[in-house]
């Protein structure tokens, strides 16, 4: 079995969860530069990572993954 540096098993084949809620995505872009101006972070329940985003303003959809899930959500400013 594969763990993460948080002892939960790492699945092989990331579950997929799409988000077509535009406030959504809104949110999450809205909440990153709050939560790094305050030194917070936000963990996955079910793996206990912390999820990544690396995505530009254009992309239509913006990817955040964590160790078990891979979640695209519709860009709110597209």
């Amino acid at each position: 079995m594969v763990i993460n540096n948080h002892g939960a098993s790492i699945i092989e084949g990331k579950r997929m969860l799409h988000i077509t809620d535009t406030r959504l995505a809104r949110i999450a872009a809205m909440a990153d530069d709050a939560f790094r101006a305050l030194q917070l972070t936000v963990v996955c329940p079910a793996c206990g990572d912390t999820p990544h985003m690396q995505n530009d303003p254009t992309d239509a959809l913006w990817v955040m993954d964590c160790a078990c899930t891979s979640r695209r959500l519709v860009n709110a400013y597209k």
